[in-house]
C-alpha cells in the first residue's frame, strides 16, 4: 500500500515449456491456417524469464490500473513464414502450392505496457456499477529476437474507451477500440492496416415468472469496418467478422 486505495506490487516469474509435438514433427498442409508448416525436432526448452510492475488505484468511484512488463526468452518457439510456396497434395489426386512456415527457435525478449481507467460520471454509483460510467484502456506491447527482429504474430498498439449508462433495469453502453497498424513483422509476414471498431449494446432487465431475466440487444463492429487481426494466422486471406447483430434472453436460477 502507498496511500489510501492506492498499492504498487511486482512480480518475478520462472517458467519452462517443452515443445509441442507440432513444433517438433509437423510437415504437411494445415487446412485450418491454410498453410504448410514444417516443425523441427531439435527443438528445445524455451525457458522464459519474465517481471512486471503494476500500480493500481481503487476508490470508489474511480479504479485505475498501470503496468509495464518484460520477458527474457532464451529458445523462443515461433512459426516463421518463409516469404514462398510449397506445393503440396490437395487431398483430390492433385497438388496445390500452399504458403511454407517453419518453426524457428531463437532468444526473444518482449516488454509492454497495459494502461485502464474506470469513473463514474454521473449518478450514485461505483465504478463498474450503476449511473454514468465511462472508460479508457491502452496497450503496447514489442518484441525482438536475438538477431533484432520482430516475432511473427504480434498484436499492434490498441487504445480504446468505453461509456455505460445503468440505472438497475436498464442499460445501454458504447465501446470503440482502435489498433494502429502493425508494420513491424518478419520478412513473408503480411502486414495488417489500423483499424476503429464501435460496438453497441443495450439490455433490459425484468422479472419473468419470479425469475430475473434480461433481454439484450447486441451489434458488435456496428460500422462494418474492414480489418485484420494482427495474431491471427489467416489475416492474409480472412478479415475479422464484419457487422454482428446478437439479440439474447438470459434466465437467471
Amino acid at each position: 500500500p502507498l496511500a489510501r486505495g492506492l498499492s504498487l506490487g511486482a512480480n518475478l516469474a520462472r517458467a519452462v515449456r517443452a515443445p509441442s509435438a507440432e513444433e517438433l514433427y509437423s510437415e504437411a498442409g494445415h487446412a485450418g491456417t491454410g498453410a504448410f508448416e514444417v516443425g523441427d525436432a531439435n527443438l528445445r526448452t524455451e525457458r522464459t524469464t519474465g517481471a512486471d510492475v503494476v500500480l493500481r488505484l481503487q476508490r470508489t468511484r474511480v479504479t485505475a490500473q498501470l503496468a509495464g512488463y518484460r520477458n527474457a526468452v532464451d529458445g523462443w518457439i515461433g512459426l516463421y513464414p518463409t516469404g514462398r510456396d510449397t506445393i503440396a497434395p490437395d487431398g483430390a489426386g492433385g497438388t496445390k502450392a500452399l504458403p511454407l512456415y517453419r518453426i524457428s527457435q531463437r532468444g526473444a525478449t518482449l516488454a509492454g505496457a497495459e494502461a485502464s481507467v474506470e469513473a463514474v460520471l454521473a449518478g450514485g454509483g461505483a465504478a463498474g456499477g450503476r449511473g454514468l460510467v465511462g472508460g479508457a484502456l491502452f496497450d503496447l506491447v514489442r518484441t525482438r529476437d536475438a538477431f533484432g527482429e520482430a516475432l511473427p504474430f504480434i498484436p499492434p498498439a490498441r487504445v480504446g474507451g468505453h461509456l455505460r449508462w445503468d440505472d438497475g433495469r436498464r442499460e445501454a453502453g458504447v465501446r470503440v477500440r482502435h489498433a494502429l497498424a502493425q508494420r513491424r513483422v518478419p520478412a513473408g509476414e503480411f502486414a495488417t492496416d489500423a483499424y476503429t471498431l464501435v460496438d453497441l449494446h443495450v439490455s433490459w432487465r425484468r422479472p419473468i415468472a419470479g425469475r430475473a431475466t434480461t433481454f439484450t440487444l447486441r451489434v458488435d463492429n456496428a460500422t462494418d469496418a474492414l480489418w485484420r487481426d494482427a495474431a491471427s494466422r489467416i489475416k492474409a486471406f480472412a478479415p475479422g467478422m464484419g457487422r454482428n447483430v446478437v439479440l439474447g434472453v438470459r434466465t437467471d436460477w
